[in-house]
């Protein structure tokens, strides 16, 4: 299990790598902004240059994914329960994506943008998870679907 955490691990980085620059970009487009900015000016303001806080937030994003796309092994303990699962993955994401986004200014820095933020994240999972769970629920139903087809086929 640790192989396939570290493996996942080393694959996620560079998928929140790719997270953190359309985040950038995103945060470009909602400030009506005429240019891409990496990342946000107080965060350069804090790291004291655009190459620092660009740095630190491709190393915090590429942590960001890692942990993710570890953590994901998470799904595949048998003897846990989906919900906790669900709890542990959840707790293990916001861990790290709350800090992230604190220190990446991608939330404003009070208890109210926190709070916002950790809805805001809450509502996402919540939204992916539920998908998620939707498709594997069709899956298995068209599996026993399938399987009662070829059991009623073969008892002609």
């Amino acid at each position: 299990m640790k192989k396939q955490v570290f493996l996942r691990a080393a694959l996620g980085a560079p998928l929140g790598i790719a997270l953190g620059t359309l985040i950038a970009l995103f945060g470009s487009f909602a400030a009506g902004l005429q240019v891409y900015l990496p990342c946000h000016p107080d965060l350069v303001q804090a790291a004291g240059s655009e190459l620092a806080a660009t740095a630190w937030q491709t190393l915090l994003c590429a942590l960001l994914g890692a942990v993710f796309a570890g953590g994901s092994v998470i799904w595949q303990v048998e003897r846990w329960g989906l919900t906790r699962q669900t709890l542990l993955y959840f707790l293990l994401g916001a861990a790290v994506m709350l800090p992230t986004a604190y220190v990446c200014r991608w939330m404003p820095h009070s208890l109210g943008g926190v709070l916002q933020y950790l809805a805001i994240f809450a509502a996402i999972f919540a939204g992916i998870w539920l998908c998620l769970y939707l498709a594997a629920l069709r899956s298995v139903r068209q599996l026993n679907h399938a399987a009662k087809k070829t059991s009623h086929d073969h008892d002609l």
